[in-house]
């Protein structure tokens, strides 16, 4: 799920590499996305809850916007945001 989100926003050029994604959107070290493709573990729910934050500050950047574009990008933006945060409950739902 992590990787999707990274490909989709640099695709949406919300990110210009894997250590501004680490830092700006999973707020860790620059590293730690590159770290999670050595990993058999995801990333850590902290993570991703600040990614999904991330996403929907971003995405409410564009909530006056009608210029169908914008439209289209907040609409990925919050969509992803939501897919984070199901990853993140369906995860926490598994270990209980």
């Amino acid at each position: 799920m992590i990787d999707e989100v990274f490909l989709a926003l640099r695709q949406m050029r919300e990110v210009r590499s894997a250590s501004a994604f680490s830092r700006d959107f999973l707020g860790m070290e620059s590293n730690y996305y590159r770290s999670l493709k050595r990993r058999t573990s995801g990333p850590s729910p902290i993570a991703v809850l600040r990614c999904a934050a991330k996403l929907r500050q971003r995405g409410e950047v564009f909530l006056d916007s009608t210029i169908p574009i914008a439209v289209k990008h907040r609409a990925d933006l919050l969509a992803m945001a939501e897919r984070c945060i199901e990853d993140l409950l369906t995860t926490v739902d598994a270990q209980l």
